[in-house]
């Protein structure tokens, strides 16, 4: 155990003395995080704060005013009411109004004598989203004026009594077609931000993991390994120590940058518990894999760049940059084999509201993870000592 502490230390001096590894794990991830947040902040901010502002052209207070002004407001800003075309046509070139529904006259008691009527709905057109929105609920209560046609007509030819069958068709259709409110979805996502600085986190935690392990294969080339082996240091102790510093760095890195994304960029982590949780798997998961390509690579060089490969490719399928593979097939099947989506999908649960049994479930497959390639690492590995 004395050795192996020894060791340790040594190496960590050693990897913070270069600043290698505080380029690698913490500058360069925090970097590309702050400009990505940069260019793409906008689009990262998402419509939370997405409230259209709409207007009724109507010369008379019907029923279809009443309806499409109370869906409006249910959906957006309370809605202005005109009673000319160009009155509103202004408001909305002036970019005060995002659409406005045109009601025309004598349009309710046509549609109550069964005739028909059109309603026309006037766009800004630097805002199509709530434009679209506004043509959909016209086009929405247009059907719903058709079944109630279809409803009475039926009825009527059924046998039914108008006097009834009117009025309960009519009270049918006030009922607001739109509703707001919270849907559980079945995967979480994380906002823009919290993506970003997520996803450079652990994509450079790749990189950082293999420090431990870089050092070995120097040692082993410039002959002190062998010394180190000749005194009762033994191959376990070099191996423990390796690993160790490889966890303790990645760890570092990762955990500075998920504290300096929150206070930098806002990120939002959720549960701190769950979140610890999560970077101890990670960092688990991560120091097997890069064990695996260091025990299989003959110099460092060749580590290196091996590293480099696997980290590059495991970062793509993981979803580091945007999410892939949510439409099922292969793509998917693949990004579930690594450690990014798991870390990223039990981040954006625990984001999402979720405590530690949200996390549990990404945890248990980075465990998996850890368990399976640790194996596969720790006889690999042991060949680079025992060369």
């Amino acid at each position: 155990m004395r050795s192996l502490l020894a060791i340790t230390r040594k190496d960590l001096r050693l990897r913070l003395r270069d600043r290698s590894v505080l380029i690698t794990g913490i500058l360069a991830p925090l970097v590309l995080a702050l400009i990505f947040n940069f260019v793409f902040g906008s689009a990262f901010e998402g419509d939370a704060d997405f409230e259209p502002s709409y207007g009724v052209v109507a010369n008379e207070d019907g029923e279809t005013a009443r309806v499409l002004a109370r869906i409006a407001a249910s959906i957006g800003s309370e809605p202005q009411r005109f009673s000319s075309v160009s009155d509103a046509e202004e408001a909305v070139d002036a970019g005060e109004l995002d659409a406005v529904f045109v009601i025309p006259d004598g349009f309710d008691e046509s549609i109550q004598t069964g005739g028909g009527g059109e309603l026309e709905v006037i766009g800004n057109v630097d805002s199509p989203t709530a434009t679209q929105i506004a043509a959909a609920i016209a086009s929405g209560y247009g059907l719903g004026l058709e079944r109630v046609q279809l409803s009475i007509v039926a009825g009527v030819a059924a046998g039914g009594d108008p006097g009834t069958l009117v009025p309960a068709a009519i009270e049918g259709q006030n009922a607001s077609p739109v509703s707001i409110g919270n849907i559980e979805a079945a995967i979480r996502q994380l906002d823009g931000t919290t993506y970003a600085i997520a996803g450079m986190a652990v994509f450079f935690l790749m990189f950082t993991a293999q420090f431990g392990f870089r050092s070995l294969l120097d040692e082993r080339r410039d002959g002190t390994l062998a010394r180190i082996l000749a005194t009762p240091t033994s191959p376990g102790s070099v191996l423990g120590a390796k690993t160790l510093v490889s966890f303790l760095l990645g760890l570092m890195s990762l955990t500075v940058l998920l504290i300096a994304g929150s206070v930098l960029m806002g990120a939002e982590w959720g549960d701190p518990l769950a979140v610890g949780a999560l970077v101890l798997a990670a960092v688990a998961a991560a120091v097997s894999i890069s064990a695996i390509v260091s025990g299989f690579a003959k110099t460092p060089e060749s580590a290196e760049n091996q590293h480099a490969v696997v980290s590059v490719v495991l970062g793509m399928l993981g979803g580091t940059f945007f999410p892939i593979g949510q439409e099922g097939g292969v793509l998917s099947t693949l990004t579930e084999l690594t450690p990014h989506h798991w870390f990223l999908r039990g981040l954006a649960n625990v984001a999402g509201g979720g405590g530690l049994a949200e996390a549990l479930p990404a945890v248990g497959w980075l465990a998996v993870m850890t368990v399976l390639l640790g194996s596969v690492a720790a006889w690999v590995m042991s060949r680079q000592v025992w060369k």
